[in-house]
């Protein structure tokens, strides 16, 4: 009778700690289904909102390799919808400084972004695959891991080719209209000195 009451008891404290592990595995597991569901929808809006951004946003890990680029930096830069951006996609196109000299990668917003750099108002020229070439102003950052080591890499940028030929042809359009008022401010000075001079003499 002892030992059947014993093996009884064995029994209950088995089936108490199957059902023990078992609660815990349910809880840990609907706890994993709730954190991927948060991250989900935490994707979800991040991805939302840089889509309806019109700047361009290209974001890198430490490698540089790209995880995200919105609409608005694929146009920019003239890539398609479809097109996958890495990073060799956007090494190879052409990037210039403003005074058209080359670009070397190191230079690149995304990899000054990769290496450490900060940095804002970075303007350079970049040419599409087509050909074209439009001026790109960039603002870049980066997040460190407890090494200090650059784990992400964040490059925002916008498109400024329409606004720099306003600018040119504003500076050109004030150029001619002080050229062309020049001659007559002259010839009104030249009268008026000599009327003074006429004015003097009586």
């Amino acid at each position: 009778i002892e030992r059947a009451i014993a093996r009884h008891d064995e029994k209950r404290e088995w089936r108490e700690l199957q059902r023990a592990l078992n609660e815990r595995l349910v809880l840990s597991s609907l706890r994993e289904q709730e954190h991927a569901e948060a991250e989900a929808r935490h994707a979800a809006q991040l991805k939302a909102l840089l889509e309806n951004l019109t700047e361009g946003v290209v974001i890198a890990d430490g490698t540089g390799n790209v995880t995200l680029m919105n609409d608005a930096g694929r146009a920019i830069n003239g890539l398609g919808k479809d097109d996958v951006p890495t990073l060799a996609t956007l090494n190879a196109l052409a990037a210039f400084d403003l005074d058209g000299r080359p670009l070397a990668s190191e230079q690149r917003p995304l990899m000054r972004a990769v290496s450490g750099d900060q940095f804002t108002g970075y303007e350079i020229v970049r040419q599409r695959p087509a050909g074209e070439r439009r001026r790109i102003v960039s603002t870049g950052t980066n997040v460190r891991d407890e090494r200090g080591q650059v784990s992400l890499a964040i490059v925002v940028f916008h498109d400024v080719t329409e606004l720099r030929l306003l600018e040119q042809q504003r500076d050109e359009y004030l150029s001619l209209i002080s050229h062309d008022l020049r001659s007559p401010l002259s010839n009104m000075l030249g009268f008026v000195s000599l009327l003074k001079a006429s004015l003097t003499g009586q």
